[in-house]
Formats: structure tokens, C-alpha cells, sequence
């Protein structure tokens, strides 16, 4: 996968930031992802956007999704995951995400990114990999390499 703004491939493990546009549910649940960028940083991602403290146009309802930034409750806006690319050897399932934000408008998306101490800020080192190792295989008891000599009782 390739980063939406510099174009440099995003492998798994690198630092992944997924921005969808989404329509919400009454209970605050995405029903449809409008559109959908993955970016390597959040420079990338605020670049592409060019997020503006002064875009505050909100698409407010009684029920939906609550902004992380001001608490409004709209049924149309955005979400912002930041974590890990998943392996491309992993067909299914998804990214595994550090943190994921919900908010009403791109304004809201500037406040966030404007405070220091957002996690959408934190620096996210690249993920190292498992260092699981294989197991050698259960060896048999009394199996030392060598045969062990049986005598046998005569019976009468």
C-alpha cells in the first residue's frame, strides 16, 4: 500500500494514519466509509487535507457519532486511526490501531492537531517483528542416540 500524499509504500509494521469520511449510525456506529486515505504520517495526512481551524461546517443531529474535540453529535464526519500497517502477507482483518478519534469537521481535526498533547501527535516508531521461535520437536523418552540392550527371561 502506498501513502495517499508521498506516494511511499506504507509495508507492515511502518506507522499508518487511516482518514475515512463516514456516514454514522443513531448510536454512533459508521454505516458507510464515503471515502477513505491512508497516509505514512500525520504531516502527509494534514497536508493532503490542509485541515483549517476557521472549516467548522458540521453536519449536526440529535443522534449519531459524538466529536472527540467539541461533543457535538452529527451523522456525517470523519475518523482518524493512527497505529500500524497490517503485513501484506495478512489477507484479512485490519490495521492495528494505537488510537482512533472521531470528529464533526475538518475544524475540529485542525484543533486536535494544533495541541501538543493529542495523541494524534504521539510518534510512532515502526513496529518491530515477532521473534518468536519455532519449537524443536518433542524428542522420546529414553531416546539418547543410542539402544539400550534388553535381556529377555526365558520361561519354562
Amino acid at each position: 500500500m502506498d501513502c495517499s500524499m508521498c506516494d511511499k509504500s506504507i509495508r507492515g509494521g511502518s506507522p499508518i494514519v487511516v482518514f475515512t469520511a463516514s456516514l454514522f449510525q443513531a448510536d454512533g456506529r459508521w454505516t458507510e466509509h464515503i471515502d477513505t486515505d491512508s497516509t505514512c504520517s500525520m504531516d502527509c495526512l494534514n497536508e493532503l487535507n490542509e485541515f483549517s481551524v476557521g472549516d467548522t461546517e458540521c453536519s449536526e443531529s440529535e443522534e449519531g457519532a459524538k466529536c472527540d474535540r467539541c461533543d457535538r453529535m452529527f451523522d456525517a464526519g470523519y475518523t482518524i486511526g493512527l497505529g500500524w500497517a497490517k503485513p501484506t502477507s495478512q489477507k484479512k482483518g485490519w490495521h492495528k490501531m494505537i488510537t482512533t478519534k472521531t470528529y464533526c469537521s475538518h475544524g475540529c481535526i485542525a484543533q486536535e492537531l494544533a495541541d501538543e498533547t493529542s495523541a494524534l501527535n504521539m510518534d510512532v516508531p515502526k513496529k518491530k517483528p515477532s521473534t518468536t521461535k519455532k519449537k524443536a520437536p518433542a524428542r522420546k523418552s529414553g531416546s539418547s542416540g543410542t539402544k539400550k540392550k534388553t535381556t529377555r527371561r526365558k520361561t519354562t
